[in-house]
């Protein structure tokens, strides 16, 4: 029987990503408008989304996948077309 060592699992840094930028707008500009969307499927009109709001729905949905088990390194998919959640979610 050999014995078989691997290199441990690469780690994500805590900061550097994506989020960071959201977080950042948030703090110094929370009021300004960073996206648009449809304010209704079926319209034609938009709404802005502000960077306190975009930043507080990353962050519960963020909530709800480590909720649901989901954690560094798992792979989830987006089934769905182009859309503003995709930002959310990425």
């Amino acid at each position: 029987m050999r014995d078989l060592a691997l290199a441990p699992p690469a780690v994500s840094p805590l900061t550097g990503g994506l989020a960071d930028s959201v977080f950042e707008t948030a703090d110094r500009e929370p009021t300004r408008p960073v996206l648009a969307r449809r304010a209704d499927p079926a319209s034609a009109s938009w709404e802005e989304v502000t960077a306190i709001e975009l930043r507080d729905e990353v962050v519960d949905i963020a909530k709800g996948l480590i909720a649901s088990g989901i954690a560094p390194g798992h792979r989830v998919a987006i089934m769905a077309r182009t859309r503003y959640e995709w930002t959310v979610l990425c």
